[in-house]
């Protein structure tokens, strides 16, 4: 058993889910031994001890291999599927509303792009500045920094939007209080979180055991793409969301199908893809999918 601190409950009882997976840049960067460990309270995954990666050696973990090229299926899927989910937001207000948003983790800028093209005064966050040109116009608002300790004016926001982001944070609640404190009320904030109990992760653990390696971690990714070291289920989900105070009004658990089709035709994650596409339906069927998104509101 372990005992570090979970960072979203603070209990301190967890059990091991195994040894993550290095890549050659964290193999030059990590100190000590590190575990990927469960909460036995909430049930969120994370990576013991605490990392304590400086922004550089933050830096050249994400510079590495994150931001990859995309294929135009994939670009197409991104786009249509953000622009789903900016509707769904936006139905929660009446039409001809002012709309305030702020994209926590806006990455290559995408979010903000669209944002801005429906009129929001739009504000992006992220640690390090990836932006594509068009989301870097004046009118558009960037802070780069961390959002905990990032100035930002209180009660502000109609709408937050982070996708992708939890799971690379250290301490998400503090993250949520933050969003919390800056939604006006009646303001919602879109949550995307990644299923770390989704059947694709046992069929992966199956893999580690069929090759003698059992003590593998099939959960979170902390040392190669995409670092994760925070994990979600739907318990340890559930558990963040009411101790928020935040009150849910929608939620999806799903995968993007065809995932193959994100790879270069004929490279080894086009024809894994493949292989994984029974996996993809299987956790379709059961109801374990890869992904959550949850929409939460302020009262």
């Amino acid at each position: 058993m372990e005992n570090s601190k979970c960072p979203i409950c603070g209990f301190s009882n967890n059990k091991i889910a195994g040894i993550p997976v290095l890549n050659p840049i964290s193999k030059k960067i990590i100190k000590m031994d590190h575990k990927v460990v469960q909460c036995t309270n909430c049930n969120l995954y994370f990576v013991s001890p605490e990392l304590t990666f400086s922004k550089n050696e933050w830096q050249q973990l994400y510079n590495s291999n994150y931001f990859i090229e995309n294929t135009i299926w994939l670009e197409s899927k991104r786009k249509y599927d953000l622009l789903k989910r900016l509707d769904r937001l936006f139905s929660y207000f009446k039409p001809h509303q002012e709309i305030n948003f702020l994209d926590i983790g806006c990455g290559q800028g995408y979010g903000l792009i669209e944002s801005y093209s429906r009129g929001w005064n739009t504000t992006g966050v992220d640690i390090f500045d990836n932006r594509i040109g068009e989301a870097k116009i004046n009118d558009i608002n960037f802070l780069q920094g961390d959002l905990s300790e990032l100035e930002l004016k209180g009660s502000f926001f109609d709408i937050i939007y982070i996708d992708s982001v939890l799971e690379h944070v250290p301490k998400p609640m503090e993250y949520v209080e933050k969003i919390k404190l800056l939604l006006k009320p009646g303001g919602i904030v879109y949550i995307g979180v990644p299923n770390e109990d989704s059947f694709l992760n046992d069929i992966r653990k199956l893999s580690f055991i069929f090759r003698n390696k059992k003590n593998r971690s099939a959960k979170l990714k902390p040392f190669e793409s995409p670092y994760h070291i925070i994990g979600f289920n739907r318990l340890s989900l559930d558990y963040m969301i009411r101790k928020s105070g935040l009150d849910r009004v929608f939620f999806h658990n799903f995968s993007r199908k065809l995932e193959f089709l994100g790879f270069r035709y004929f490279s080894y994650g086009f024809w894994m893809g493949i292989l994984l596409l029974p996996v993809e339906f299987g956790g379709w069927l059961l109801r374990r999918d890869t992904y959550f998104e949850v929409i939460l509101k302020k009262s």
